[in-house]
């Protein structure tokens, strides 16, 4: 055993430092294009083509929408693979199974057989994980992989793929300095995921992009649907345990099949179990695949394997990071969007929040942390200002934005702070302040997040062997 931990410490450490990490570095880390996976994937003999993916690529959502997948499908009695990013404490999160984290004897073997086809082809941390993870969903014998692309389409990594199903979540401004600069651009880089007469889930009805999709869609003659044109989500109600829906089936305007039964609800009171106004999208989008799946493939999805799955998904898919409450008195809640939709939606949740009968709070504390290259004056154009105190946080990766210049661009938007050296710190200063009068813990709320990274700081979970 010791031996066995001996070895998982130096795969660990050669991944982490032999090879450049996104997390890390940046966009100087990035090796946009297939060639290295391409050619790790010829010499692993193509572990991939060995079960059923559905890609998924996207700005915003598409790490939500790969768990609402993966929940449904394990409800449903599937073994499936999940390969996400990035990860918070520990970057076996990338590679799960049925929500149980790569084992550190798999990494271990892994680097073993590998590092010196590593070595030769230098490919980055994002690319080396990618391929143990497909690797490692060919030898657990997996029944289906979900498979989350890192930084745009065509020319990411996973895109040497070949699923039964593609999924692009939704297009706004992030990654610009590689993706480009407009939405259309970037809906181009998305659209590469489009694959020759493979069906394409488009999560976001668009204008602008729309037309990017249809075109690229046509010429692989992929069959194509909108999910706002398939579903829409009413919330009922919120608790803190989730969020509950009335899901309608509608008619709309794609190229698949489609019976009106607009009147009643196709999914009556569906408890998504993960909070976030902003999930309805991801939602709708989800639904919309196993609609597809269910048409086209030899994965059979019932009524109550959706209903089971999406009120467990946290239990199910061990997902983390997205609305997650980590304590009730006073609640805390974190998130990880990191883009101004993200943060958009965010505000609009906490206001929701306040608004709401059960959950409404009196005083908020906001602990931010953000990295370069962040629009940091749109993200506080958006969060609240009254009710609100703010905690800026240093972080500690470094790619991390001077939290001294967080709290100056906070205050050319009439937001005032204090500036913590970590997030822990802050969390703790909130804890006492909002958990100092137990009778007042109740009406008080904690938000931490502006970026993975922030939440990468905090015990999110109990990490395991």
């Amino acid at each position: 055993m010791k031996n066995s931990t001996k070895n998982y410490t130096a795969a660990k450490q050669f991944l982490e430092v032999q090879l450049p990490m996104y997390q890390q570095q940046g966009s100087a880390a990035l090796k946009m294009g297939l060639q290295n996976s391409l050619e790790l994937d010829q010499a692993l003999g193509h572990p991939h083509k060995s079960y059923p993916i559905i890609h998924i690529a996207g700005t915003n959502g598409k790490g939500s929408v790969a768990h609402m997948l993966a929940a449904v499908l394990q409800a449903a009695g599937y073994r499936v693979g999940l390969f996400t990013s990035p990860h918070y404490n520990d970057f076996r999160e990338r590679a799960k199974i049925n929500g149980q984290f790569i084992g550190k004897d798999a990494v271990a073997a892994f680097v073993a057989n590998y590092e010196g086809l590593l070595l030769e082809v230098q490919p980055s941390f994002f690319e080396a994980t990618m391929m143990m993870a497909l690797d490692y969903f060919r030898s657990e014998k997996v029944d289906i992989a979900i498979i989350e692309a890192g930084v745009g389409g065509r020319l990411d990594a996973t895109n040497i793929v070949q699923p039964i199903l593609s999924v692009i979540t939704n297009i706004s401004l992030d990654h610009t300095d590689i993706l480009g600069s407009t939405r259309t651009a970037i809906a181009a880089h998305k659209a590469g995921i489009i694959k020759k007469n493979t069906p394409i889930v488009i999560g976001q009805d668009d204008a602008e992009t729309n037309s990017v999709f249809v075109a690229k869609a046509t010429s692989e003659n992929a069959s194509w649907v909108f999910a706002p044109r398939r579903f829409k989500a009413i919330q009922k109600n919120m608790r803190l345990e989730g969020l509950v829906f009335d899901i309608y089936k509608i008619n709309g305007i794609d190229n698949v099949n489609n019976k009106n039964e607009e009147g009643r609800p196709k999914y009556a009171d569906l408890l998504l179990g993960i909070g976030g106004a902003y999930q309805q999208e991801n939602l709708i989008t989800a639904l919309s695949c196993f609609e597809i799946l269910n048409l086209n493939s030899v994965f059979k999805i019932r009524e109550q394997n959706i209903y089971d799955g999406l009120e467990n998904i946290q239990s199910l898919t061990s997902m983390i990071g997205r609305w997650q409450i980590l304590q009730r008195e006073p609640l805390v809640i974190v998130d990880s969007a990191h883009n101004l939709e993200g943060i958009k939606a965010i505000a609009e949740q906490l206001q929701q929040l306040q608004q709401s009968n059960e959950l409404n709070y009196q005083k908020l504390w906001l602990i931010i942390g953000i990295v370069k290259g962040k629009d940091a004056h749109a993200f506080f154009k958006y969060l609240p200002k009254r009710n609100a105190e703010y905690y800026f946080v240093q972080l500690e990766n470094p790619r991390s934005m001077d939290a001294f210049e967080v709290q100056k661009i906070a205050r050319q938007n009439n937001i005032w702070g204090i500036v913590f050296p970590n997030v822990k710190g802050a969390v703790a200063a909130a804890k006492m302040f909002a958990g100092g009068n137990a009778a007042l813990a109740k009406k008080h709320l904690i938000f931490v997040g502006g970026s993975s990274y922030t939440l990468a700081e905090m015990e999110l979970y109990q990490s395991a062997d």
